[in-house]
């Protein structure tokens, strides 16, 4: 499932950056950032489409002697019940016997040193699988925590260096700071615009900005952004995410 899950991730991710530069032009720009949403989807579900199971396979059936006993029973009278039982029984007996002999003459030691061999193999591969496993679980942890330190370190950065800016006209509270070096939208929760000293100056650029953010605010972006930091803790051995991350944001723009 890992394997498959990684391998189409990669594959669509490249399809689509391919699509984007033979199509870049000819496609809107709304169309261009929506089919992101189809790759987010599939980093996301780790979807098992084919189940397989693993085995390593049974030496010998078990053979159930007294059945056969029990339909000879069960059609004997009385009279013929010791005959036949005991006749059944040898019957069966023979028969697992000449099982077993068949089996001792099959014995092949060579078959049996390449099982002994393919089962040290497969312990080898579920060692290095579940290696490879905590390995994995050990980048998301790293990397969860660098994305919750930075964006905990940048919520309280905001909180101690900004001033409300009375903005009657928007959909969200406004604010001034210099913790930022371009306006943005920040929080999950209770997003909040973001405005630069200089952009909060000039009337002009202060309308734009405010339009420019509040269009993202419209689009979802900044739950957008959530999900492709997820994404990035989920992928964060992959290029191909991180290539992503980067044109999916800037198709945000």
């Amino acid at each position: 499932m890992m394997n498959e899950w990684i391998l189409s991730s990669s594959l669509l991710i490249a399809a689509l950056l391919a699509v984007r530069f033979l199509l870049r032009g000819k496609i809107s720009l709304r169309l261009q950032y929506a089919l992101w949403a189809v790759v987010l989807v599939r980093l996301l579900l780790p979807v098992q489409l084919f189940t397989s199971s693993f085995g390593a396979g049974s030496i010998a059936k078990e053979v159930d002697i007294a059945e056969p006993v029990r339909q000879v029973y069960a059609s004997a009278n009385e009279e013929r019940y010791e005959q036949e039982y005991d006749e059944a029984y040898r019957q069966v007996v023979a028969d697992y016997e000449a099982m077993q002999q068949q089996f001792d003459q099959s014995y092949d030691p060579v078959v049996v040193e390449k099982t002994a061999q393919d089962m040290v193999r497969a312990d080898l591969e579920l060692d290095l699988k579940a290696m490879l496993y905590q390995v994995w679980f050990a980048g998301m942890a790293v990397m969860a925590a660098v994305i919750c330190v930075c964006n905990l370190h940048l919520s309280l950065q905001l909180k101690r260096r900004r001033y409300e800016y009375p903005a009657a006209d928007s959909l969200l509270s406004v604010y001034v700071t210099e913790a930022v070096p371009t306006p943005c939208i920040f929080g999950l929760f209770r997003p909040a615009v973001y405005l630069t000293p200089e952009a909060a100056k000039d009337e002009q650029i202060r309308a734009h900005v405010l339009a420019h953010e509040l269009t993202h605010y419209r689009h979802g972006d900044h739950i957008w952004s959530v999900l492709r930091s997820v994404c990035l803790v989920l992928h964060w051995y992959n290029p191909l995410v991180w290539a992503a991350a980067k044109v999916s944001r800037a198709d945000a723009e």
